[in-house]
Parts: C-alpha cells; structure tokens; sequence
C-alpha cells in the first residue's frame, strides 16, 4: 500500500561512518523521488553522496568529524596511538562515540528547531569467508546479505537471542560464550570451512534478502508513520 497522500518531511542523523551512511543513501533517494523533503545530517565525508540523494545535507558543527582526518588535533591521534589493546578500546568508545555522540545530539536539536520533521530517522565489504561477530544485529545482517557464514559469541542485551538464531537457521555456530577462546574459535573455523552446508544456508538468506525491495519497502512504511503518526506492527 502506499502511503505518500502528502509531502512529509524526514530527518536523516548518521554517524559519520560508512556502514551507518550507506544503507541510508537508497532510501534517503526513494523519499526525494517520492516527493518528501530530507535533511541529512552526517559527517563532511559524506557530504557528496548525501546530496546525490537529492537530500539537503548538514554537517557535523560542533565536536570531532572523524571522517575529516585532517580536522582532528594531533594529540587526540597521539593519544591513541600510544595505548593498545583494552586501553585503547576504552578511549574510543569514550572520544570516539559517546563524547562525539552528545556533541551531535545537540547538533540535531538545533537542525530540528529550524526543521519540523515527521520522521527522524536514526542510526542503528565483505570479502571474507566467514565472519566472527558478538551477536549484534546490524553485523549479522550486514554478513548474511553477503551470504556469509558466522561464528557467534555475545551474551549482553539481545545478542543470546541473535545468536541463537544463527545456531537455530544453520548460517553459523553459536559458541554460547562472550569470551570464546583462540581454540573454540579456531575449531569452529575450521568446521564451517569444511561443511559447505553452513554457507549454502547463508547464501539462501542472503537471496531472500535480494528478492526484497528493502528501500521501497521502509519507505512505503516510514511514509505510513509520518501520515498515521501510529506505531506500525509487522501484521499492518
């Protein structure tokens, strides 16, 4: 059913990181294309692509573009390249998304004070064999678009129930762990490499997955909130 009875508007916020921009850009197009107004807010890397879309793009205005290297201050890199392993992890996950993650909430306040969006649309390359994931969503469905068999390790939020689903649908092994060792991992590479069976069942995900029109679809349901203003349910 469609539902483009009026012209909405959306606002498109992405962290400015190729794998949260790209699967938006499609979508991003079949709004335009269907007559909706689009603010996108990303980083300056991005900028070219955005506007492709026909979207109006915005930048990252206040804290760190990490898409821009150049715009980065030589001690922050220092910094970082002086811690390894667990120390470094801990200084992005702080610098690299949850300081830059409040800098651009702010930005997409005051975007939206002059934009009165219906929608906002927000965050949620492959040449491997196989993929070793800790259960996140986005990662798992990115993998198996690709056709690509996985070993699982996650126990936090709802990575169990990803998991086991991957166990569950044969795309991949469930290692029921959040810290496999060198050798699980090793054994469980080793079994989907010499069972084909693993990567049959992911590429059968992966075509129906192709058969889908993934962007026409959202937007035929992004277009029913902006004019319902309703939760939409997967029987509607």
């Amino acid at each position: 059913m469609k539902w483009n009875k009026k012209m909405a508007r959306f606002f498109i916020g992405t962290v400015a990181v190729a794998g949260h921009v790209n699967p938006c850009l499609p979508i991003a197009k079949k709004l335009v294309e269907s007559g909706h107004e689009v603010w996108w807010y990303t980083g300056k890397l991005f900028k070219s692509k955005v506007e492709k879309t026909g979207a109006k793009y915005f930048p990252i205005s206040t804290g760190l573009d990490l898409s821009v290297p150049e715009t980065i201050p030589n001690s922050f890199s220092q910094k970082r390249n002086s811690l390894k392993g667990l120390a470094q992890l801990k200084f992005d996950l702080k610098y690299c998304f949850i300081d830059i993650a409040v800098a651009q909430v702010n930005d997409c306040t005051n975007l939206l004070q002059k934009f009165a969006a219906d929608v906002f649309l927000c965050d949620p390359f492959f040449l491997v064999d196989v993929m070793i994931t800790n259960g996140g969503y986005g990662g798992v469905q990115k993998a198996l678009a690709h056709g690509i068999p996985l070993i699982a390790a996650g126990k936090s939020e709802d990575k169990p129930e990803v998991c086991a689903l991957i166990e569950y649908s044969g795309v991949g092994i469930n290692l029921k762990t959040k810290t496999p060792t060198p050798t699980q991992i090793i054994k469980a590479f080793k079994q989907l490499m010499l069972n084909t069976n693993y990567q049959k069942k992911a590429q059968f995900i992966q075509s129906k997955m192709q058969s889908l029109d993934a962007p026409t679809i959202a937007v035929n349901l992004l277009q029913k909130l902006a004019v319902t203003k309703q939760p939409i349910f997967r029987n509607d």
